[in-house]
């Protein structure tokens, strides 16, 4: 979604932007301090863009139409496992870098990204002494550092896969052994721009252990 909306404020304010189509909200996000600000990750079409104060006052403007902007190229490549993030630049050929930490030492967890939005994801896994976890985790990719925690699976599972649609920004988690150790088909969704817990998804036509996913992006 290469489209941005952008202007200037006095101070501090909560950017809201509604999407004249069907007049949901698109983005609401606070930008701090006066000056320039810019929303980013927008679909084409007329906005209307609402930006309140913390006092209260409320400013509109109407028929808002947001500017293309081209998304970011990225050329590095992640990798984890245990409690270890390495990172290597895909077009140049040569050993891996540390990248940084994951929170939980485990394996057998599956991972995605939101394309050159430059997040990346990891959901499930094993832990020391066989224990399944359904947590999240997620890194800045072009910024090296340890993951932050982004919220939980539906379930704990390991030896799951997982896709995306890229820039559309959902990640999918499908499949892999459940808590009690047997083959799961259960689907569950994120926005991967947005923290927090999993949503269902549905289920698979099949229960796996080894699922692997793919997408068109």
């Amino acid at each position: 979604m290469p489209y941005k909306i952008s202007g200037t404020k006095s101070e501090t304010a909560r950017i809201i932007i509604l999407k004249e189509s069907d007049w949901s909200i698109e983005s609401n996000t606070v930008v701090s301090g006066s000056g320039s600000y810019e929303v980013t990750d927008l679909e084409t079409g007329n906005k209307t863009v609402v930006a309140r104060t913390n006092a209260g006052k409320m400013v509109g403007y109407g028929i808002v139409s947001p500017e293309y902007y081209a998304l970011p190229t990225g050329d590095r490549g992640i990798f984890g496992e245990n409690d270890v993030i390495d990172y290597i630049t895909i077009s140049t050929p040569g050993d891996a870098t540390d990248f940084g930490d994951l929170i939980t030492n485990r394996g057998y967890f599956s991972a995605t990204s939101n394309s050159t939005n430059d997040r990346g994801v990891a959901g499930g896994g094993l832990t020391t002494g066989d224990v399944r976890i359904n947590i999240i985790e997620y890194i800045t990719i072009s910024t090296t550092g340890n993951a932050t925690d982004f919220g939980d699976l539906t379930g704990e599972r390991y030896w799951s896969a997982s896709c995306s649609n890229g820039t559309n920004n959902r990640g999918v988690f499908r499949g892999g052994k459940n808590v009690s150790g047997t083959p799961s088909n259960v689907m569950d969704y994120i926005t991967i721009s947005t923290t927090g817990d999993a949503t269902d998804f549905g289920d698979a036509t099949v229960t796996s252990t080894f699922p692997a996913g793919t997408a068109n992006a």
